[in-house]
């Protein structure tokens, strides 16, 4: 069975927020695409989520972000 994988790009506007509230403390954040797997001649497709990695020196805090504006 052949897929076929879409890169979806991290919504701008939320990346500029979080940047923005980030600054101001001491934390780093990092955001990593989404993906769309499609599997070829089927009506099946599997989304992997955005997700959003905030650090600080002693903790870490991991979020998923599902946008289903994307279907």
């Amino acid at each position: 069975m052949k897929t076929t994988i879409e890169t979806l790009e991290f919504p701008c506007e939320i990346k500029k927020k979080l940047k923005m509230k980030v600054s101001m403390g001491n934390l780093e954040v990092e955001f990593i695409d989404g993906h769309l797997i499609k599997f070829d001649k089927t009506n099946l497709s599997v989304q992997e989520t955005y997700k959003i990695i905030v650090n600080n020196k002693h903790h870490t805090l991991i979020a998923l972000l599902y946008n289903d504006e994307d279907k």
